[in-house]
């Protein structure tokens, strides 16, 4: 039995370290064709959150002997990462449309460190008294008001009026994309996958009764295999959008890792 599980940790092993292998590349090639490219900047971003994600769900599934212990954190994890693939897969759905979206995903950085600071600097706390008394709190405040001020008119809330017109702003919406993740993944005919597979993972986010309780449907053993899937996905957008050269053996693995699941 012994060396039936250490047999079994070599394999999981192997496999990993050519996944890992795999995505450094993609990552390498990928950093030196952002310059000026903001589709290549944003798909580089969503790689590099994703591969760090399936490197902490491997050393989760390596590191907790029983899967009712970190099952339901590997779920959080697999949902975060699902998230960032239909962000990605979103940017680049529509060739003409492209550069745009891109273009909102970086830009909406200035969104979130303004209502950051908004949200940080209106109490009456250590951390807060500590920013206000900065001597350099003048000159980042201005910086951050400008920023925010040129890209806000972009993330605008529109909402439909009684009488059929649209009040568009001020406020601004709380991610880069007007729609809602359940909404992109209907837009990219993924709407089954939302369902069957990412919704299965909200209850690990939020603490469930239910998913605290039982867990995800999800096993131990094939949680690292799962996360692959998901950063196979992400990392053949970027070696289809640079045209990136991969070893005969990288195309193979994306090519099974990135068939429908369904």
């Amino acid at each position: 039995m012994e060396l039936t599980l250490d047999k079994e940790k070599l394999t999981n092993d192997s496999v990993d370290e050519t996944m890992l292998d795999l995505l450094k590349s993609v990552i390498g090639q990928a950093n030196e064709k952002i310059e000026d490219n903001d589709i290549g900047r944003a798909l580089l971003f969503f790689t590099v959150r994703i591969a760090n994600t399936w490197r902490s769900i491997r050393t989760l599934r390596n590191n907790t002997a029983d899967a009712e212990g970190f099952t339901v954190d590997a779920g959080t994890l697999l949902r975060a990462m699902f998230d960032a693939y239909l962000q990605a897969e979103y940017i680049v759905h529509e060739p003409n449309l492209a550069d745009q979206l891109a273009s909102d995903y970086l830009e909406f950085e200035h969104v979130e460190r303004f209502k950051s600071m908004t949200a940080v600097m209106k109490h009456e706390n250590s951390l807060s008294e500590h920013l206000k008394a900065s001597p350099k709190r003048t000159a980042g405040e201005a910086r951050i008001n400008t920023e925010y001020d040129r890209v806000k008119s972009r993330y605008f809330i529109r909402k439909k009026r009684a009488d059929g017109t649209i009040k568009v702003g001020p406020a601004t919406r709380n991610t880069w994309h007007e729609n809602n993740l359940a909404e992109i993944a209907r837009l990219l005919g993924k709407e089954d996958e939302y369902d069957t597979l990412l919704r299965n993972f909200h209850g690990c986010v939020h603490s469930s009764p239910f998913a605290v309780r039982s867990g995800p449907m999800l096993a131990g053993e094939h949680v690292v295999d799962w996360a692959s899937t998901i950063a196979a996905r992400v990392a053949k957008l970027n070696v289809d959008h640079h045209n990136l050269r991969i070893s005969e053996i990288y195309t193979s693995i994306l090519s099974v890792l990135c068939k429908p699941y369904f």
